[in-house]
């Protein structure tokens, strides 16, 4: 093996963390001249990379996956679900026998009957209906619209001397797509002779070359042809009538916007498999992919992602960009026109994009994105897209540029607000240039000496990054020049000289011409970071606080050991505790430790609920409560407050954890139509749990098409936690019948109650329950306006579920429904603006029942969150109402 590939194999095996050149010689006993020279070559040849720093570190670099060409149906479905219709009428043609039924494809142009036809092939390959071998061959009638002779040679074949220049023996387009697919684009424009000359072929299968007249041949193709005219119109009714298979696909504009991102990832995507490299887009950037007005459907929407990337990768060869890097100032003026249309797809783009994100990589086989917050939207941008939004609400002249003045501001102040304190060097040295990051080292330390001050990494990072941007900007001629900062210098008159001399120091450096109103934005650094220093709130503290012996404390360990720091406190509360005892023991901690940031409260359930207000009184600390605990939505919690972020936005950001589970959820349920269960079993094997199966199907009543018994043994080898987990993803348990109690949340019944048929009203009341609830999603289809019922049922349900639990009531079925059609018509109605009814004596009854408004209204706020609304204290007392008087 030649030494270049013994570094290779070290760099693969122990490289995960990089090499430098120094421990690559020592592992390969190689001398350590030789071994940089052959890490540098491996880096030209592309097989690694390098960290410049000190020492410099290299990478194995993985070669990309490239995507398929075609992508299997049942993939793309999950994506584009207004195409099912059009997906399962093409499997049938595929499939139909012999050899499959030929089909016609009508759409506008772009609208991808180019790309569904090879997918259409492609599912084809997977049944195994069309071999490796096997091709699909596209022709476009219109390259031979106005020469038959010339259609019948390309579609037929040739015989040698049939005409003047048919030199030898040519195969055409149906011999050379025997046994696959014949594609006729824009068939339409194919002449009525032309059309004719496919009718003995299509009938019988044979056909002769030009020039032939002896020799029949015969092909097996099946043909799918392509039009974006009424084929009524435009074809011969003999030739519609031999394609059976009509599929219409729709236009962009009638696909939903969730579709319409599949197909933009599925395009950057293929870009970065064909560059084996990835591309990082911004958020701004997709917005505006998103929305824009593509008059030519798919096939505009793919012409202009490649645009956007081949510019993107033109910057990268000639070195103006580290990576290939898609912004919204990269885009054509026509596609940037989408982010206009904020006001109207603002809630759809934060339901598929998210509200966080800045950037989105794409790596040719999967999407991530990135969401350090200090690789987050530079002011440069972000001082363009607040323009254009300006600009089009019609603000201009003074008042143009005093609100750009205030977001200015604005940015600079929340920067310094939530900035990680301790970020990562080594990320910041993968984005910035190393002598970028030496410069702002010597300019921290000439503006600390200037201004008498300290200033702490916040300063650092932040400059680091924004400079590098900027000298990005002047290469590239994409500078903006703000003429907004006309009160910086007279605000702030030391930080602008300090600034200044900072700005003409870095120009003699590095060669380049930062125009000196560069000053402004080093000056609002300088200004703001040791503004904040004595301002800044301190990080919000998260505290985990749950019944049990140990349970809130192996939770914070947990996500203290994911993080690497030791941020979350435990507390564990046994249930032989009193609430009282647990609250002066969290008390004693808060003084103890002399804590004066604002607390997040995360617990499980009853009076834990109350001890944020708790500490608010005592110490006037600010708190929130999420009734909430899991190791999931902890981590978000600390990893969060970790950062920097405020009360508020950690706080909202867990709730937000927890709505995306549920959306997920709640996709598969409507997508799956999940079955209720109810699972019998037992320790003496299948027989025992086969008889309870029985009793339970002779005993209890229910839609064997909605609710399934199943039986389960403790003899199989597979743990019965484990069989139960993966029951709960296909079924929603109703209750668990065995001879010993089981920790799931489940409702448990005894064996004994079930054979002694003791307990089998209890169980048939929550099949009544589940069965009912399972239909009433149908049942609102006809009566919600704003919302999806399938949805909010589901929430309601869990809503219900927790208020019953919390007030201990038991009700009859009909008053819980009852009670669920009224919160869902309230959601809906509140969703949609509508008012309700106003309570009698709203402040008297607020005032008696305080603690269960209060319950009530923490219950909600996942509700409010998820559908963007504010529920009403008149609405809230009918519920607490409701729910007195049940009790």
């Amino acid at each position: 093996m030649k030494r270049i590939q013994i570094i290779y194999e070290v760099l693969k095996k122990q490289g995960i963390k990089g090499l430098t050149t120094k421990d690559v010689a020592s592992l390969t006993s190689f001398s350590r001249n030789n071994v940089s020279s052959d890490l540098n070559e491996l880096v030209r040849m592309g097989k690694a990379r390098k960290e410049m720093g000190k020492p410099v570190y290299y990478f194995p670099k993985e070669e990309k996956k490239t995507l398929p060409k075609e992508v299997g149906f049942d993939l793309f479905l999950i994506e584009n679900p207004s195409l099912s219709k059009a997906i399962e009428q093409a499997k049938a043609a595929v499939l139909y026998p012999p050899n499959g039924m030929n089909t016609l494809l009508l759409g506008e142009t772009g609208t991808g009957k180019s790309m569904f036809a090879e997918m259409l092939f492609s599912f084809g390959k997977e049944m195994k209906r069309f071999t490796q071998n096997e091709q699909l061959i596209s022709f476009n009638c219109a390259d031979y619209s106005h020469n038959p002779q010339m259609l019948l040679a390309q579609l037929f074949g040739v015989k040698k001397n049939a005409f003047t220049g048919a030199n030898e023996d040519r195969k055409g387009l149906i011999e050379l797509a025997d046994q696959g697919v014949l594609f006729l684009d824009e068939v339409h424009r194919l002449p009525p002779e032309g059309q004719e000359m496919l009718f003995t072929f299509m009938d019988k299968g044979t056909f002769r070359r030009l020039g032939e007249t002896e020799n029949e041949r015969s092909s097996q193709v099946m043909i799918v042809a392509a039009t974006t005219e009424n084929p009524t119109a435009t074809l011969l009714e003999t030739f519609v009538r031999r394609m059976p298979m009509v599929i219409k696909l729709p236009n962009l504009k009638s696909r939903q916007l969730e579709e319409r991102f599949a197909l933009i990832k599925y395009f950057i995507n293929q870009e970065s498999a064909k560059l084996k490299e990835p591309i990082t887009v911004s958020v701004n950037s997709l917005r505006a992919f998103l929305s824009y007005e593509c008059k030519h459907n798919i096939g505009e929407l793919k012409s202009d992602v490649q645009l956007a990337c081949a510019k993107a990768y033109a910057e990268y060869l000639s070195n103006h960009a580290k990576k290939i890097q898609i912004s919204a100032l990269d885009l054509s003026e026509k596609v940037n026109a989408g982010l206009l249309l904020e006001v109207q797809h603002r809630k759809l783009w934060n339901k598929i994009i998210g509200i966080n994100q800045r950037y989105f990589e794409f790596s040719g086989d999967a999407t991530h994105y990135l969401e350090e917050p200090i690789d987050q939207q530079d002011i440069y941008e972000l001082i363009d897209h607040k323009k254009i939004e300006l600009t089009h609400l019609g603000i201009s002249g003074k008042k143009l540029e005093e609100n750009l003045n205030k977001e200015i501001h604005l940015y600079f102040e929340e920067y310094m607000n939530q900035t990680k304190k301790n970020a990562n060097q080594r990320y910041i040295e993968k984005l910035v240039d190393q002598r970028i990051i030496a410069s702002v080292e010597r300019m921290i330390q000439y503006a600390e000496s200037q201004l008498e001050t300290v200033f702490g990494n916040r300063i650092f990072y932040g400059l680091a990054l924004h400079l590098e941007k900027a000298v990005s900007r002047v290469k590239k001629n994409h500078y903006y020049e703000n003429q907004l900062f006309e009160n910086t210098e007279k605000s702030y008159p030391r930080e602008y000289q300090v600034s200044c001399d900072c700005i003409r120091l870095f120009n003699q450096e590095f060669e380049i011409e930062l125009p000196i109103s560069e000053a402004n934005y080093l000056t609002l650094f300088f200004a703001y970071g040791n503004h904040t220093k004595k301002q800044v709130q301190e990080e919000v503290r998260v505290f985990v606080v749950t019944h049990g012996e140990s349970t809130a404390t192996s939770i914070v360990n947990t996500v203290n050991q994911l993080l690497g720091e030791e941020y979350g406190i435990g507390f564990d509360v046994p249930l032989s505790e009193k609430p009282q005892d647990s609250l002066l023991r969290i008390k004693a901690y808060i003084q103890t430790h002399q804590i004066k940031a604002p607390i997040l409260f995360m617990v499980d359930m009853g009076s834990l609920n109350t001890f944020g207000n708790e500490i608010s009184k005592t110490f006037g600390i600010d708190t929130q409560t999420i009734q909430l605990v899991s190791t999931l939505h902890v981590l978000e919690a600390v990893r969060k407050s970790m950062l920097g972020y405020p009360l508020q936005t950690v706080y909202k950001e867990t709730l937000a954890v927890n709505l995306l589970i549920e959306e997920e959820i709640q996709e598969h349920s409507k997508k799956n139509s999940v079955k209720f269960a109810i699972v019998t079993i037992c320790t003496t094997g299948e027989g025992t749990a086969k008889i309870l199966k029985n009793i339970l199907k002779t005993e209890v009543r229910f839609d064997e098409e909605m609710l399934e018994v199943i039986a389960i043994n403790l003899i199989d080898k597979e743990d019965i936690y484990s069989r139960l987990a993966s029951l709960s993803k296909t079924y929603e348990i109703i209750c668990i019948v065995s001879p010993f109690h089981l920790a799931f949340q489940y409702p448990h019944f005894d064996l004994v109650e079930v054979i002694e048929k003791s307990k089998i009203q209890e169980i048939q009341q929550l099949v009544d329950l589940a069965e009912t609830y399972g239909k009433l999603g149908k049942t609102l289809a006809g009566q919600l306006k704003y919302v999806d019922s399938e949805e909010v049922v589901i929430d309601v349900k869990k809503l219900i579920t927790a208020l019953t639990i919390q007030f201990s009531i038991e009700s009859n079925l009909n008053v819980l429904i009852g009670f669920a059609f009224h919160l869902a018509c309230m959601i809906d109605r509140e969703f949609g603006g509508e008012k309700g009814t106003e309570f009698l004596d709203k402040e008297f009854f607020m005032r008696k029942h305080a603690d269960e408004i209060q319950l009530i209204q923490e219950a909600l706020r996942s509700i409010e969150y998820k559908y963007q609304i504010k529920i009403s204290e008149d609405e809230v007392c009918y519920m607490v109402s409701f729910f007195i008087n049940t009790h």
